[in-house]
């Protein structure tokens, strides 16, 4: 179900004018007109029942009430920290991203990134993909708004990732002999999903990887696109997270 974001300038005014994209959202996109009442959700995942209360060709003035409840969250928070792609395939990632809920995006410029990146541009890009992820949001329905970091350096994962319970890092060889069952059986809170770029991870980035006690995945023999192993880790995780309660791991007697 469409959704409608409030915008990031709101500081919870009752009533609002809203112009540009948002306006062009409303009437255009879900062609709404004056007393329709439809949901918005803000920044911080709350919800709120809005009511159009005029409309012309430049803006739409609405009215905002609260719900006085939050979008119930799961029992995990994935966070998606993934070496940045060439082109438009961030934008693609950070949008099929929210889509499935990830709570976190991380860009990150790793050694084998062809993308360059001037500090001075980072602002800019996350600006970018904050908009490509509220347009998500909107078109999915998807219930919390993802935070999304500046890019990130080698130097700063060990701060970045501090706070999770797990990091995995998806690579193209069996670098160990856990699978994604074993290393989820008994895990959930906040969850990191590491992703490589084109041409995957350094050597050194590897060494750093085990350093920080971050855990390996095989992703399988199949040569995946960066956008596809993105999409393809959070999928798995979440399957596996969301049905816990209906597997389990077989012991080593009975044999697999």
């Amino acid at each position: 179900m469409r959704q409608f974001v409030l915008p990031p300038s709101w500081s919870g005014e009752e009533d609002l004018v809203l112009t540009g994209g948002e306006h062009h959202y409303l009437s255009r996109v879900l062609r709404l007109s004056p007393g329709i009442e439809f949901p918005a959700l803000d920044s911080a995942g709350r919800r709120f029942d809005c009511c159009i209360l005029s409309m012309d060709s430049e803006s739409t003035s609405v009215k905002i009430r609260p719900q006085n409840k939050k979008v119930p969250e799961a029992d995990f928070q994935l966070s998606l920290i993934l070496g940045i792609p060439r082109g438009k395939k961030m934008d693609q990632v950070v949008r099929q991203a929210t889509e499935c809920g990830v709570r976190r995006i991380v860009p990150f410029l790793s050694d084998h990134s062809s993308v360059r990146l001037e500090p001075g541009d980072f602002r800019r890009k996350q600006e970018r993909w904050k908009k490509v992820a509220r347009e998500a949001l909107q078109q999915s329905g998807t219930g919390i708004p993802p935070e999304i970091l500046l890019p990130i350096r080698h130097k700063d994962l060990k701060a970045t990732t501090r706070d999770l319970d797990t990091v995995l890092f998806f690579h193209e060889k069996p670098l160990g002999d856990s699978g994604l069952h074993g290393l989820l059986q008994n895990t959930s809170g906040r969850i990191g999903l590491l992703i490589g770029p084109e041409g995957g991870f350094s050597h050194k980035e590897l060494e750093l990887f085990s350093s920080l006690h971050y855990d390996s995945i095989y992703l399988g023999d199949s040569v995946l696109r960066a956008e596809t192993a993105a999409i393809y880790a959070v999928a798995a995780v979440q399957t596996i997270l969301r049905e816990s309660g209906r597997w389990q791991l077989k012991s080593p007697e009975h044999g697999a």
